[in-house]
């Protein structure tokens, strides 16, 4: 399973690619470049997390059905359509919770930042949210569903709602009463007021319907959140959210209040605080933020972004063979990846995820940062991943194509400024709208 999710990864790029280009023959350009680089490290952020956790999450799953499962469902077509539906009405309240509880939101957030809507955005979520997700799902193998139903089912319902997220697929008749559409979906994850908090169905859209959370799609949607977003940092997007929270609890006196704060929905504050801390929503007409990268970066930045899904990739395909379904987490990192394949990759997938999308903000920073990056992926990949013995020159070759980025990117150093707060915030507003460019000078 972790194999088939290695192959994911460079599927993905394929489909990407196609609804950019479909787009564009439509006349309909939805992509925005900063935006799809940040919302796809943000992604493989969240797949390496998620490869780690799977382990974990099967581990767990295994045990609690071995242990503590209250019936004995029987293995059959009819099991499979009964763990569908009960999944997909726990991650009916898992999702809606996730948008009326602070703390929930503050995991879930980072999936709603992009004022886009495409298939990158799909990618776009937080490691923390596959724990949260976890709580909420693991009813499953405790009624007595196998776990590699409740896992399979989970992995198909994933790809059902990847495939939500684009503008190019319009409204579907009938079935925009049964299924989670991609026209619900946009709605979802619109930012007018008529459209927030509706349609948390991932499957099917009747649990919206029982639960009047039900909304169809007739104004343009205006992607985002309310208080907007104004950074390509994958790791402020995980945590500027808990900031706000943390600022806004300093301020409130009574202790009682303070817990309550991470608990109650967005937007609540106790009276007595609420002028001085309360977020102030922006229009629904705000200018995009989207900083530009000079062509020659944004040459850089594609290839940088390439390289990393297939080092995300060779990490799910290589280390991804777990044997008999179920492996011990001791066997998984001695047995499958040493201890120091398992810094390897970490290391070298987060500082990719934190650079390379910063690199279109041009601030000066991450050229340092980057630098850095690369001496790393240079001894890193061909000495510690492949396990390329020093002095053999297929290894001298590919930390040398490295150190050759490392120039490159010296040769662009100009680019890089102390003042790429004002460049970034100026340099590009545009009105929402459909006529979206793709930012490549």
């Amino acid at each position: 399973m972790l194999n088939f999710l290695g192959l994911l990864a460079p599927i993905f790029f394929v489909v990407v690619l196609l609804e950019w280009f479909i787009g564009r023959r439509k006349g309909k350009e939805v992509y925005q470049f900063s935006d799809a680089i940040a919302n796809m490290c943000a992604g493989m952020a969240e797949r390496m997390f998620d490869f780690f956790w799977a382990i974990i999450m099967l581990f767990a799953f295994k045990w609690i059905y071995d242990n503590f499962a209250i019936f004995e469902i029987p293995r059959n077509v009819w099991t499979w359509i009964l763990c569908l539906l009960a999944y997909d009405f726990l991650y009916y309240w898992y999702h809606r919770l996730g948008h009326e509880s602070n703390f929930l939101w503050a995991v879930h957030i980072v999936h709603h930042q992009s004022e886009e809507y495409n298939y990158t955005v799909a990618s776009r979520q937080s490691g923390f949210q596959a724990i949260a997700k976890t709580f909420f799902i693991a009813p499953l193998p405790l009624i007595g569903f196998a776990p590699e139903f409740a896992w399979t089912v989970f992995i198909a319902a994933g790809v059902h709602q990847f495939f939500l997220h684009t503008r190019l697929i319009g409204k579907l008749g009938f079935l925009e009463y049964i299924f989670v559409t991609p026209s619900l979906h946009r709605v979802h994850h619109g930012r007018n007021e008529e459209y927030l908090d509706k349609n948390y169905g991932g499957v099917f859209i009747f649990w919206d319907m029982l639960y009047k959370t039900y909304e169809r799609e007739d104004a343009e949607v205006r992607f985002g959140i309310t208080s907007g977003f104004a950074s390509r940092n994958v790791y402020w997007s995980y945590f500027h959210y808990w900031v706000d929270l943390f600022r806004q609890a300093r301020e409130i006196p009574r202790w009682k209040d303070k817990i309550t704060l991470f608990l109650q929905r967005p937007g609540w504050l106790p009276e007595e605080v609420k002028p001085k801390t309360a977020p102030k929503p922006k229009p629904l007409d705000r200018p995009k933020y989207a900083p530009k990268a000079p062509a020659q970066l944004t040459v850089y930045i594609l290839l940088q972004v390439f390289i990393c899904l297939l080092l995300l990739a060779g990490m799910m395909i290589q280390k991804g063979d777990v044997k008999n379904g179920y492996p011990t987490l001791e066997a998984f990192y001695t047995e499958y990846m040493s201890p120091w394949e398992v810094a390897a990759y970490a290391a070298l997938i987060t500082m990719a995820t934190l650079t390379i999308p910063v690199l279109i903000e041009k601030r000066k920073w991450v050229y340092y940062a980057e630098q850095l990056r690369l001496v790393m992926m240079a001894v890193g990949v061909p000495f510690i991943l492949l396990q390329i013995p020093v002095g053999n020159p297929w290894g001298s070759l590919i930390a040398g194509l490295f150190f050759a980025c490392s120039f490159w990117l010296f040769r662009m150093r100009p680019f890089f400024s102390s003042n790429a707060n004002e460049e970034n915030k100026h340099g590009d507003e545009r009105k929402d709208g459909s006529d979206v460019k793709l930012a490549l000078s």
